[in-house]
């Protein structure tokens, strides 16, 4: 009896499959630790859409997509150490407090743990990068990536419509889930440094164009409050 093998594309959409199921594992982790299970199945089907979008473009050369999906799988161990360790993920203010922290402070945040992560996070990016240049899948057909990027887009326009509608309050909605909620962040904390080393500059600029309402000869006694407003961030 002749079994029929699997085509190229069932092949594809199964790899497709499991790679954002292992992009998608912080959000996985986080949502289901505060037992948000609708999260889990949006932030992975936003992710799902997110990544073949390209599909429309790369069908040629299936090879170099994975390649440039390496930066995004680089950074999940690390999303999923911040959601153990630190209970949320990766934020600017994580970002932040690693670059602003001293190396002692970092190792002695992970309790002893430190060469066993890094020997593990090499391993993990060793067999990543040699499991990505083993798929055999070269290409697929025009027809099938426009198919899955233009499946994909509409969808993803429907969930982020319906998204931004019950929640507008959510800036960007792409930018709501791990890893392309990195960008965000990472915009955060340059905008951030950008203003700490500028802070100088702002304060001398600043002032508070007070001004004496009334002639009042007698000695008088002034509070000078200090808030909000005052924050070189604002």
């Amino acid at each position: 009896m002749h079994i029929k093998k699997p085509s190229n594309k069932t092949n594809f959409l199964i790899l497709l499959i499991i790679i954002v199921l292992v992009a998608n594992l912080p959000n996985m982790i986080y949502y289901m630790n505060h037992k948000l299970y609708i999260h889990i199945f949006l932030s992975y089907i936003i992710n799902f859409c997110l990544l073949s979008l390209p599909l429309i473009i790369l069908f040629k050369n299936i090879k170099i997509y994975f390649i440039l999906l390496i930066p995004i799988f680089s950074t999940v161990p690390l999303a999923i150490i911040s959601v153990l360790l630190a209970k949320s993920q990766i934020t600017s203010n994580i970002i932040l407090l690693i670059f602003e922290s001293s190396v002692s402070d970092q190792l002695s945040y992970l309790e002893g743990w430190t060469w066993i992560l890094i020997c593990i996070y090499i391993l993990y990016i060793f067999l990543l990068i040699r499991l990505i240049l083993k798929i055999s899948i070269k290409k697929i057909t025009f027809k099938y990536g426009s198919i899955l990027s233009i499946i994909s887009l509409m969808i993803l326009v429907f969930i982020l419509f319906g998204l931004k509608y019950s929640y507008p309050q959510i800036p960007n909605v792409c930018g709501l889930y791990f890893p392309f909620n990195l960008i965000e962040e990472v915009k955060g904390v340059l905008q951030f440094r950008n203003l700490a080393e500028n802070y100088n500059i702002s304060t001398d600029k600043f002032v508070f164009n007070a001004t004496k309402k009334d002639s009042q000869p007698n000695q008088e006694i002034y509070i000078f409050i200090l808030g909000e407003s005052a924050r070189y961030d604002r």
